[in-house]
């Protein structure tokens, strides 16, 4: 009974730091998508980054988490962003990385498939690729580019939110000229 109750005491800090909390993935995947326009106080942006539609989808890897996150965030300043975009990121609970699969202007495809282990190459099983929103044949194709042809051809996985967005300048009445 003694080298039992060994055993579990030692086992148990290995347990817990294995499960990882999915509000805290989710989060830290939204922060990723945070707009590099406009300035608002801290509470302000943090909540529009929070509310941002994340949606976990399937994966048949019990170590990969993707994450599609539909950007909802205000811009503050004179301009306005119009537009409807989805960012896609892929977290490896093995090695605790986030990564930038589409929607973003730099994505991280070559660590992504670099990191996966063997049972992480479910994701290209028939059965899962039919019912995945992610494209991940096309995602392995662009990453296996050299890096002087990624650069030249466009990158068709996935739109670059940038590339969707548009913005334009709000003049507040009154101030016209």
């Amino acid at each position: 009974m003694k080298q039992i109750c060994i055993v579990i005491f030692i086992l148990t800090p290995f347990q817990l730091y294995s499960q990882v909390d999915t509000a805290a993935i989710i989060f830290k995947a939204q922060l990723l998508t945070t707009s590099r326009f406009g300035v608002a106080t801290d509470t302000a942006m943090i909540d529009e980054i929070k509310n941002q539609n994340a949606v976990l989808l399937p994966s048949p890897s019990d170590n990969l988490f993707f994450i599609r996150i539909d950007f909802g965030q205000n811009f503050y300043g004179q301009a306005k962003l119009f537009g409807d975009c989805s960012y896609y990121i892929a977290f490896n609970q093995a090695t605790m990385t986030f990564y930038r699969l589409g929607g973003f202007d730099v994505t991280d495809l070559q660590n992504f498939f670099q990191d996966l282990e063997p049972n992480d190459y479910k994701i290209f099983d028939i059965g899962f690729v039919d019912k995945s929103e992610i494209d991940f044949a096309c995602l392995a194709a662009f990453a296996e580019l050299p890096p002087k042809k990624q650069r030249k051809r466009k990158y068709e996985c996935f739109p670059k939110c940038s590339e969707v967005f548009f913005r334009k300048l709000v003049i507040p009445k009154g101030k016209e000229q």
